[in-house]
């Protein structure tokens, strides 16, 4: 969500945080005993926001290393997966009508945040932050239906949340 008038940076802060904190909540993403693989210092900055008290184990890893998630028994890999990714994913399994197999636990914590918004929050945070890389075909498209219509990326993530929900 970008607007014409930029919040200032506490303020910024605080906004990008509550509306991670509030997917987190809405989709039930933390629990307690939990062990979490945090995949960057944006996602173990965010977890460490979010769940304050509640009693998980966070561990950092740049790689997915099986043997170290079956050794210390992580149940959630926190991925870098941004608003960006998402829609471009969502538009990408829109027109090749193919899905990307789902693993149960990787979670998306910062998918309702653009890469933007949380290269912003990573400058004001000083922790680094670096975005996927993109599709460039997919995003192109993205970025010029966002240009037409601001709102472009949220509409797609509420879409396909909708359509997740009515299992289409």
């Amino acid at each position: 969500m970008e607007s014409k008038e930029d919040p200032c940076n506490h303020c910024f802060s605080r906004m990008i945080e509550k509306r991670i904190r509030k997917n987190a909540r809405i989709n039930k993403i933390f629990s307690k005993g939990d062990k979490i693989l945090a995949m960057d210092d944006m996602n173990k900055y965010l977890i460490k926001e979010i769940i304050k008290e509640l009693p998980v184990t966070i561990y950092k890893r740049k790689k997915v290393d099986e043997a170290f998630i079956k050794k210390n028994k992580i149940n959630k890999i926190a991925t870098i997966w941004t608003m960006d990714d998402e829609a471009i994913n969502t538009l990408k399994e829109f027109i090749t009508r193919k899905k990307q197999k789902k693993d149960k636990k990787i979670i998306k914590l910062l998918n309702v945040a653009s890469d933007k918004e949380l290269e912003r929050l990573a400058k004001i945070h000083d922790i680094r932050f670096k975005p996927n890389k993109k599709d460039k075909k997919y995003s192109k498209i993205i970025e010029h239906m966002q240009q037409k219509y601001p709102d472009t990326k949220e509409k797609l993530l509420q879409s396909k949340k909708t359509l997740e929900k009515i299992g289409a």
